[in-house]
């Protein structure tokens, strides 16, 4: 079963096909491919939609009832929520903390003051019920969204918190290390879980490179996600490092602070990240949203024929739609990209 092909890729031993994680919600596409309604049956239409593919992992968690619909924006206190596919996507409307002093005060905790017991508690029932709905079909990879910059959008002037690292550095390590302190717990919590895979997932580039300096990072960043992935990897399980963006240039330090592989979007050079990897890490990536956003399903087969070749000399790749499928994507290019994976993935 699929579950069983993610488990030998994470291994590192070849399996019968390229292994896939996909985390896409895209509602259009399940409707055509299942015959079920996923605003009306989430949970059904994305099980049949794994067993129709013969999909290995998945980063999603049990879907409830969507709030919003499309075209919808609902704003819920300081953050505001609209569709990404049947799921949705929010952003910080409204600033909590403005000020200078307001962020350089934050600490992530006052918005989650349970113990680490508490934690613990809730990850591991949430990845056990939701391994159980997915049984033999999918392995459920959990993680979580921020490590210690990456809070800051979510809750800070955006603006504000980048003058003041820039301007103040030394009077915003506190503040780093709260961010640190939390994440780490978060990741011992994690570590409990039965889970063999944990993502550790921050922002650090754009399409473009990395947004911060690299010596920033690697003073103040990289040394802390050392210590934030600790608690995985001394509970013997794999840790995928996620930035968006065109991440070679930190590739390595992300490695270097522990991650046994990459998520990789499509600017990422395929080969040169299996080689950063090595022939026992992990990859995820290679499919192009680009291509099924703005090409033909001919072009979009095409692509994945090219990134899926590649892909099949690394035993723990795990092909995937690196920017997702929001529901601008063309149903005929998903189908042609599912096609696809399945014709050109076989080994």
């Amino acid at each position: 079963m699929s579950r069983d092909r993610a488990m030998e890729a994470l291994a590192g031993r070849h399996t019968d096909r390229v292994a896939q994680l996909e985390f896409l919600a895209h509602a259009a596409f399940f409707r055509s491919v299942t015959g079920l309604d996923p605003y009306e049956k989430p949970n059904e239409a994305f099980l049949a939609f794994l067993e129709r593919f013969d999909i290995d992992a998945t980063l999603m968690g049990g879907l409830g009832p969507p709030r919003v619909r499309e075209g919808q924006v609902l704003r819920d206190g300081h953050h505001a929520y609209t569709m990404w596919g049947f799921k949705e996507t929010s952003w910080l409307a409204e600033p909590i903390y403005k000020t200078r002093e307001e962020i350089l005060a934050f600490d992530p905790r006052r918005h989650d003051p349970s113990s680490l017991q508490e934690k613990a508690d809730r990850y591991c029932s949430h990845w056990e019920q939701t391994q159980k709905l997915y049984g033999d079909r999918a392995l459920y990879v959990p993680g979580h969204y921020q490590l210690v910059l990456h809070y800051m959008p979510f809750y800070c002037d955006w603006r504000v918190f980048m003058e003041a690292l820039a301007m103040e550095p030394d009077k915003c390590r506190p503040l780093l290390d709260r961010c640190t302190d939390y994440s780490i717990e978060i990741f011992e919590a994690l570590a409990r879980t039965p889970a063999p895979l944990i993502i550790a997932h921050e922002d650090l580039c754009s399409a473009r490179g990395p947004i911060f300096s690299p010596a920033f990072l690697r003073r103040e960043v990289f040394p802390r996600f050392k210590r934030i992935y600790e608690p995985v990897k001394r509970a013997g399980k794999r840790l995928l490092a996620i930035s968006d963006g065109l991440i070679e240039g930190i590739a390595p330090d992300l490695m270097a602070a522990g991650a046994d592989g990459l998520f990789i979007e499509p600017m990422n050079d395929i080969d040169r990240m299996i080689d950063l990897v090595g022939p026992d890490g992990l990859i995820v990536g290679g499919g192009n949203t680009r291509t099924l956003t703005t090409g033909t399903p001919e072009e979009v087969a095409e692509d994945v024929k090219v990134s899926i070749e590649k892909a099949k000399r690394l035993p723990g790749f795990f092909f995937c739609l690196g920017g997702e499928a929001p529901h601008n994507v063309p149903v005929e290019n998903l189908e042609a990209y599912f096609d696809a994976c399945r014709r050109y993935g076989k080994k």
